[in-house]
């Protein structure tokens, strides 16, 4: 049958549109004789094409199999979405999928997604992306939820554990420890390769990459893929004339403030000792006092070294230490995609709890949490405040942020009491792992400066 008004363009159009429809898994109801004779399409023959088309079946456990579950998954739940972001499909794959969605390699699960969209599976719309699986790709998804015997919709939309947090597993043997200089921060090209020279005559070899946070860190590097969990140990490395210029440019209390929060438990500052004329240039006691500071008040490992071979030697001695340590260690580790939008110590801390026991970090969740360009927390902005008040050092200042998130949370509770209960109201706060409190002497200076 010819229809009248059709020429070439239009029917060009509607067979493309025909083909992407039918490609999709749907079934075209129309008229099965009708035919557009300029452009020879019929629907028979187009449906035959489709039909020559070898059915796609992702592998098993593969980047696109485990997004095909993580979508399905919404679809079974009791309160379904509708759609997944980019960030719940990784967060609920992640189970499913014998790679990793995240990594610094060429390929990682989320590459399967491209295929899927390009096969009529996922559709993806809106800024932020949002996906949601297609007719066909439902059906897909639902035989293969089946095949798997996966029937677990509810562990997986409910109140997840450890596995439906997409916490990353690696057993012990499976990764060998990698020791990571920062590209950015080690001064010169020629100073960061003779390093890596040094320590590579000592039997270390060392990937430099850049660090959101120090100058050295460790890591677990997977031999299966591209999996990478921090160790818990970082060196901030600072040159005498450097470690000066901190103390007098405002650095050296927003990089210990840093330090201190980073998700690493094994915090070293690391000071490379030249002369000691640097030192005296600012005054040999106030050098002395940030020092026992870092120590003291911080909690702070201090490390003084005479120079960069002592420094190279030491780092050498810890990569040996550290590779001890973690070859029999079995690691739990939590990705950047489960910190991406909610608050991450937090959540760390609930997730600790609920698997009993410590959680790392994966080398992009380290890096994502210590952005300096990152958005400051409330408590945390505050807490940065209180640290310019003399005597407030990063666990006393995060201790009263936690108790008063906000400066306006603060204000509130001291025009509830009366003055002389105000000045008291801060020095039972405890603060540090020995839990001290801040003590009435400080608790009274904050009430004089914001009261």
């Amino acid at each position: 049958m010819k229809l009248a008004g059709i020429g070439k363009t239009t029917a060009k159009k509607i067979e493309t549109k025909l083909q992407k429809y039918m490609a999709e898994g749907n079934v075209y109801h129309g008229c099965t004789s009708l035919v557009i004779e300029e452009t020879g399409v019929t629907q028979r023959s187009v449906a035959t094409s489709v039909q020559r088309e070898k059915k796609y079946i992702p592998a098993f456990k593969s980047g696109p199999f485990a997004i095909l579950l993580a979508l399905y998954s919404d679809i079974i739940s009791s309160e379904p979405l509708g759609y997944m972001t980019r960030s719940e499909i990784c967060r609920r794959g992640q189970p499913f999928c014998s790679s990793s969605f995240e990594g610094n390699g060429m390929y990682t699960a989320w590459n399967g997604m491209k295929g899927l969209i390009d096969r009529g599976l996922v559709v993806s719309e809106g800024s932020p992306t949002r996906y949601t699986l297609s007719v066909a790709g439902t059906q897909l998804a639902e035989s293969l939820w089946l095949a798997s015997g996966e029937n677990q919709a509810e562990d997986v939309e409910g109140d997840p554990t450890g596995a439906s947090k997409g916490l990353i597993e690696v057993s012990a043997g499976s990764f060998e420890v990698k020791l990571v200089i920062d590209s950015r921060e080690v001064k010169g090209l020629s100073e960061r390769s003779f390093i890596q020279d040094e320590l590579a005559k000592r039997g270390v070899v060392a990937l430099v990459r850049p660090l959101d946070l120090g100058d050295f860190a460790w890591i677990c590097k997977s031999k299966i893929d591209d999996t990478e969990v921090m160790c818990d140990y970082i060196v901030e490395r600072k040159r005498e004339d450097d470690f000066v210029a901190s103390l007098t440019d405002g650095r050296y209390a927003e990089q210990k403030f840093r330090l201190k929060n980073c998700g690493l438990s094994n915090v070293f500052y690391l000071i490379e000792m030249r002369s000691g004329n640097d030192l005296k240039k600012i005054g040999l006691n106030r050098a002395l006092a940030a020092m026992m500071s870092i120590r003291i008040r911080d909690q702070i490992c201090l490390i003084e070294t005479k120079g960069l071979e002592a420094t190279i030697d030491y780092i050498h001695k810890m990569t040996e230490i550290i590779t001890n340590e973690y070859s029999t260690l079995d690691l739990l580790a939590i990705n950047s995609h489960d910190i991406l939008d909610t608050d991450y110590a937090k959540e760390r801390y609930n997730l600790e709890a609920e698997n009993g026991e410590k959680l790392h970090l994966t080398f992009n969740a380290f890096n994502f949490s210590n952005r300096k360009t990152q958005t400051l927390c409330l408590n945390e902005a505050l807490a940065k405040h209180l640290m310019h008040i003399k005597g407030v050092g990063v666990d006393k200042a995060l201790a009263i942020a936690n108790e008063y998130p906000t400066i306006a949370a603060l204000m509130t509770a001291y025009m509830k009491l009366p003055m002389e209960e105000g000045k008291k109201m801060l020095a039972n706060i405890e603060f540090g792992e020995k839990k001290r409190k801040i003590g009435s002497q400080i608790s009274e200076k904050i009430f004089q400066i914001l009261v």
